[in-house]
């Protein structure tokens, strides 16, 4: 049994069937009380809703608040249905697989339309989507002029970063960008993850549509949870809403965007969609009175009783507000199936709204109580599809509900509903639904007795009988054709729908791909099967003879290697062939494109030749036999190929490089960049984004591509002086007035600089030191720095003795520094430290020294200081590293290779030291590195005190061999 499998078994003692339901209607005031359970209510009797069966009905106000209010107490049950955020069963964020493309590389659905997008001048990719005609979301959106780009905030103390919308002019021609305005969203939403371009007339975008969120603790996603038992009386918030905010953003002048128009909706979002400019948004809202309490008794209190009965069903539905105004309500049409007893509840509401972009109006919203966690929309049509998992948890098959509506330009219609045997599994359900001819193909997963997996492929259509109901008319495996979809075990990695055609791909450790005959629709078939290594996370088709898919390459064991594309000819579907197969790296190596269909742009640059991009970060492994997970990250870019031979039938797959944004080096390990990573092509050019920059080359010079194109916030430096070393000096006899008697020097690059002191009698409290304007009345003397009025005050509480003195100095000098503390009638004592540069100042470092007095005796510390510590720079540009260098001191004795610093956090320079510890003498250095000119030092003296030798530091800067 696989880990789901035995938590959905654990979970089923604590979960009751999770049912569709519905919301709102009525008599339409919304202020109807709800008075169905007046008096004692005995909560063990009342039950989630059944799943939906049959067609769904409009709910009067007291259907809806009698099954909104049940289904709030059961979520004041212990062993209810409470939902956490810690565990979702179902279906994830859209992903996996791309849309189809023609014999012109646009992409098609079903009935073979062109995709929508903008429309620059040129020929330029667009958001890879799952139905033509029906644009997505993303992070980036191109309209063949410029890029529109969620950015995310990069730590800096010193710069204003906000999440923002950046905005590139491309020149294809050069190729070339240039960011043309940065506009700042503001960080109470976050960043954009969601993101369309409006367009009033063809070619020009005249409006960003960005959709963002503040999260509750209701999921997006809705699904059976555990719930903890409560063994106290206590109070519990009950679900806290998410809100999610459509904003338009004014692009008609790039240079100035402008917001002007918003949305605010109650609920979380669930997924989106746009046709035209109509934007398409699920949410879900899960109505809770505050003040309600949960109890230990799992359930009815009087306090609950008065709140639940008394609540008019308009303070449970979702609300909506339009540019800050009043709010008011989303939907006042709700349906809920039919024959619920007055026992059944189920309080979560979705809701389909319809919104003009370019009006800047609600077209219509409806709502259903329903557990929904996939849709699937056509041109014409929106599917909803819930899981009931409870049939599955206790042995059963699972079951699939769903939930067809008409789009029309009046809004919403509300169609049908059937269910169909099994889950949509865990990917995403759009990938495993589709539509031809107003019928319905969905591929489903039952576990059947024995947990033995069983695939199906059904095919649904609107009863000409029972009207508001889709049937069943076609399914395999079946009497008739019995043969499975998947050899025992195997999971579905990926489904592809394209006319008359399926592809499906299951997985344990070889890869089987599955040919589907749907030109019958009444007998579908299962036409051909190819068994190859590995699996395809992402199936495309280009046309009716070509597919092309993303995944990862597996050993024999099933263990995922590098990802891996592959190409098949599919003209005989009885007798698909692979063509041709890449592997990009090997273990660990992974793209967006494996689980997001929006990270892959494909454009047709011929009709011979189709292109693709997709984004990877690559790993490698020199030895994976001797150690299989032993893969280090190498680099990361954008990825190009082309797909050759769509017309002469010669079909090859064939690199043109890639654009590298990221490589490892012996300072960099691991990706030091997030945040977008898309490509877009344009005509011969390439544009790739990572990390909020963007690299600009042509197609067949990836190499030499142009970037990092970025924009950098300016700087905010605060106006005060900063300290390189702030030094609190002791006497260990707690008797001695020490005052400043001590001297403190500190020596960087050949440069001796004395500390300024500054003396204070302790007593264990705070120490404000103020420093105003430009210069420090006192010595910098602190690490807590809190900004205010036209200084800066900083504090730090002393503890140690009761005479102190406070040595700063020199001011903003970074470097590596050796400082030297002395006293009279003191031993004196030596310490290095290294102080870096920020981008406004230097971070001070701060130490505190004991010095023994003459009365003491000496103890040495328990520690080895090294003779050297030698600093090798060279030119950043260059193409080795410092660390590459070989640093060698000798004396008369013997010969010592010092050790470079693997830490060091420049390419350009870094540190040698080890080897030679506590070796005082007079040595001989020399230092070499192919390309440069070496170095060599006679008689350098290394001094030693009671204790430790006095390291010997120094940089050196190499110069390039003619």
């Amino acid at each position: 049994m696989n880990d789901r499998s035995t938590l959905h078994t654990i979970v089923a003692a604590a979960v009751l069937s999770v049912g569709l339901a519905n919301c709102g209607g009525g008599d339409g005031n919304g202020n109807q009380n709800n008075n169905q359970n007046p008096g004692n209510v005995d909560y063990s009797k009342i039950e989630q809703s059944p799943l939906a069966e049959g067609a769904l009905i409009e709910a009067t106000d007291e259907q809806l608040a009698q099954h909104l209010t049940n289904g709030m107490r059961l979520n004041m049950v212990p062993n209810g249905a409470i939902r956490t955020n810690d565990l979702v069963f179902g279906g994830v964020p859209e992903s996996a697989q791309p849309q189809p493309t023609n014999s012109n590389g646009q992409t098609t659905d079903s009935t073979g339309d062109k995709s929508s997008g903008g429309s620059g001048s040129g020929n330029f990719s667009e958001t890879n989507v799952h139905v033509a005609g029906v644009d997505e979301a993303d992070y980036a959106k191109y309209d063949g002029k410029h890029w529109f780009i969620s950015t995310t905030p990069e730590y800096s103390r010193f710069r204003d970063n906000q999440p923002a919308l950046r905005i590139f002019a491309t020149d294809p021609s050069a190729p070339n960008a240039e960011v043309v305005a940065n506009y700042k969203m503001g960080e109470k939403w976050g960043p954009v993850s969601e993101m369309y371009l409006v367009q009033k007339e063809e070619g020009v975008t005249s409006s960003v549509a960005t959709l963002r969120s503040q999260w509750g603790n209701v999921r997006p996603l809705l699904e059976p949870m555990i719930r903890p038992a409560i063994a106290i009386d206590a109070i519990w918030p009950g679900p806290i809403n998410s809100t999610v905010k459509v904003e338009l953003i004014d692009v008609t002048d790039p240079e100035n965007p402008d917001a002007t128009w918003k949305m605010e909706i109650d609920g979380s979002l669930v997924n989106s969609r746009k046709i035209d400019n109509t934007l398409y948004l699920i949410t879900r809202y899960e109505p809770w009175l505050h003040d309600l309490r949960v109890t230990h008794l799992g359930g009815e209190n009087k306090e609950n009783e008065d709140k639940l009965n008394n609540a008019a069903v308009n303070k449970l539905l979702p609300e909506y507000s339009i540019d800050d105004k009043a709010k008011q309500l989303l939907s006042r049409k709700c349906f809920i199936q039919q024959n619920l007893k007055s026992y059944h509840g189920f309080s979560s509401l979705v809701s389909v709204t319809a919104i003009d972009l370019a009006e800047r109006k609600v077209v219509d919203s409806k709502c259903l109580n329903a557990n929904v966690h996939g849709l699937y929309m056509s041109q014409k049509s929106l599917y909803l599809g819930g899981t009931d998992y409870t049939a599955d948890f206790l042995g059963g098959q699972g079951r699939t509900a769903l939930h067809k509506f008409s789009l029309t330009p009046e809004g919403l219609k509300y169609r049908a509903s059937g269910s169909v045997k099994g889950t949509l599994g865990w990917s995403d359900p759009s990938f495993f639904m589709d539509e031809l001819n107003d019928k319905l193909r969905i591929v489903t997963t039952a576990w059947n007795q024995g947990r033995r997996i069983e695939h199906m492929l059904s095919t649904l259509a609107e009863s000409q009988d029972k009207r508001g109901e889709l049937e069943l008319v076609a399914q395999i495996p079946s009497k008739e054709r019995p043969e499975p979809i998947g050899k025992p075990n195997e999971q579905i990695f990926s489904v592809r729908f394209m006319g008359e055609r399926a592809y499906i791909v299951t997985f344990l450790r070889i890869d089987p791909l599955y040919v589907i005959d749907l030109s019958d629709e009444l007998d579908p078939k299962i036409a051909g099967e190819l068994e190859i290594p590995g699996f395809a996370t992402y199936l495309h088709p280009i046309n009716d003879d070509v597919l092309f898919s993303v995944g990862n390459q597996a050993d024999e064991q099933g263990r995922a290697q590098g990802v891996k594309l592959e190409l098949f000819d599919v003209s005989d579907i009885t007798d698909p062939k692979v063509v041709a197969t890449e592997v990009i790296g090997d273990a660990h190596s992974h793209s967006e494109a494996l689980h997001n269909l929006r990270a892959m742009s494909f454009l047709q640059a011929s009709e011979d030749q189709l292109r693709v991009t997709l984004p990877v970060n690559v790993f490698k492994n020199p030895n994976p036999e001797e150690n299989f997970w032993r893969s280090t990250w190498s680099h990361t870019g954008l990825y190009l190929y082309e797909i050759n031979g769509l017309m002469s039938g010669e079909l090859s797959l064939d690199s043109s490089g890639y654009i590298e944004a990221e490589s490892a080096s012996d300072k960099v390990k691991y990706p030091q960049h997030g945040g977008v990573d898309r490509g877009v092509m344009h005509d011969e050019a390439v544009f790739y984004t990572h990390g909020n920059a963007v690299w600009a080359a042509f197609w067949n010079d990836p190499k030499n591509a142009v970037g990092p194109i970025k924009y950098e916030e300016p700087l905010i430096c605060p106006t005060v002086i900063v300290p390189s070393i702030s030094v609190d000096v002791y006497s260990s006899n707690r008797n001695v007035d020490m005052g400043c008697t001590a001297t403190v020097t500190a020596t960087s690059n050949g440069e001796t600089y004395e500390l300024e002191g500054v003396a204070r009698k302790v007593n264990d409290e705070v120490i404000e030191v103020p420093v105003v304007d430009n210069a420090a009345t006192e010595p910098f003397n602190g690490d807590a720095v809190s900004m205010g009025g036209n200084g800066v005050t900083v504090s730090r509480p002393i503890s140690i003795g009761r005479y102190q003195c406070t040595y700063t100095g020199p001011d903003e000098v970074a470097g590596d520094f050796e400082v030297k503390v002395e006293m009279p009638e003191h031993e004196t004592q030596y310490f290095k430290t290294r102080v870096n540069a920020n981008e406004c100042n230097v971070d001070t470092r701060f130490h505190s020294v004991t010095l023994v007095h003459e009365s003491e005796p000496v103890f040495c510390t328990q520690e080895l200081r090294p003779s050297f510590g030698i600093t090798v720079e060279i030119d950043p540009d260059a193409d080795v590293s410092a660390c590459d260098a070989e640093v060698v001191v000798s004396d008369q004795e013997e010969k010592f290779a010092l050790m470079p610093n693997e830490f060091s956090d420049r390419k350009n320079a870094c540190s040698f030291s080890g080897v030679v510890y506590e070796r005082a003498g007079i040595f001989d250095l020399s230092i070499s590195l192919d390309g440069f000119v070496p170095v060599s030092v006679s008689e350098i003296e290394v001094t030693k005190d009671e204790c430790h030798v006095h390291t010997f530091r120094e940089t050196f800067k190499l110069e390039p061999a003619n």
